[in-house]
């Protein structure tokens, strides 16, 4: 089967440059890293495996309506230099590649974005999902 980026899980996400992939494992307490550039052409490149320090576990509490399994959902900042992990709550810097901070409220939560504001505007969002923004 070709590999194409269409075919990612829905908690991976693609660097905002599109060159890289990063994955959960929440059954290793891991984020991993795949050099995904050359596609279609070549398949994805390992790049690194990052431990997490607050580990993915457990179920989310009722009332949960669908499904209710923590599954580390990671998001980037849309400069692309943090990755937040959602059901842990570390914050991974892309350029050392290393768990760099805690958020203790990802640490129950999956479903975030981000929003810069300027002067009480917002001027910039992300979405869950972590598309890339190269044109």
């Amino acid at each position: 089967m070709e590999f194409r980026l269409q075919h990612l899980p829905a908690m991976a996400k693609v660097m905002p440059d599109e060159k890289e992939v990063y994955i959960p494992d929440r059954f290793n307490q891991y984020v991993h890293i795949f050099n995904v550039s050359h596609l279609p052409a070549q398949p994805p490149t390992h790049l690194a495996d990052i431990p997490l320090t607050h580990p993915i576990s457990g179920n989310i509490p009722p009332p949960c309506g669908l499904d209710c399994m923590r599954e580390g959902w990671v998001l980037h900042s849309r400069d692309g230099r943090f990755v937040y992990v959602g059901d842990s709550g570390d914050v991974i810097d892309t350029s050392l590649r290393k768990v760099v901070a805690y958020v203790p409220g990802l640490s129950n939560s999956r479903i975030y974005c981000e929003i810069d504001w300027q002067n009480a505007t917002p001027i910039l969002t992300t979405n869950r999902y972590g598309v890339g923004y190269k044109v």
